[in-house]
């Protein structure tokens, strides 16, 4: 089957704006966990493969025709971009609240924060041995993260299409 340009155009945009519901998603999900038996370890794992699974779920909703796979990356692109972009401003610290030159990484939590909060309310990211570079690496997969699942749930809907 060969690529149909007029269905993929919007294909980033789209991603983009799955993206952006996924996170009001996640804040309902937030608030619906929390009120009833508060967020624990067990929930927020349950929390962050919903999530996972809502992203693979818009790739395979957004998919109508064979899409080239770059077009499903948005979301990491554009998450990588604002990385780099904090990462160079402060390499050192992550805590927005303390440092002023640490403000563009709230600039970044906000665009993670659709995959990255339901592990922020686990205590798995509480360490003995707590590093703000570690923290930082982890914090710039998540938007590849997202992306991947995106493409997967694209591909998924894309064999199903061609079997047909």
């Amino acid at each position: 089957m060969e690529y149909s340009k007029h269905n993929s155009d919007y294909t980033i945009i789209k991603t983009l704006l799955a993206h952006i519901l996924i996170f009001i998603i996640m804040l309902i999900l937030v608030s619906i966990f929390s009120s009833f038996d508060g967020l624990n370890n067990y929930t927020c794992i349950i929390m962050f493969i919903i999530i996972l699974g809502t992203y693979f779920y818009s790739g395979y909703i957004l998919t109508k025709t064979k899409t080239p796979g770059y077009k499903y990356f948005g979301i990491a692109c554009l998450g990588l971009i604002i990385w780099i972009i904090a990462y160079g401003t402060s390499p050192d610290f992550l805590n927005y609240k303390r440092y002023k030159e640490a403000g563009i990484w709230m600039i970044y939590r906000c665009y993670i924060a659709g995959i990255e909060t339901p592990l922020n309310f686990s205590a798995f990211n509480i360490a003995d041995n707590y590093s703000v570079r570690s923290e930082m690496y982890i914090i710039a997969f998540m938007p590849v993260l997202a992306s991947v699942m995106q493409y997967l749930g694209a591909k998924y809907k894309f064999s199903k299409l061609s079997k047909m």
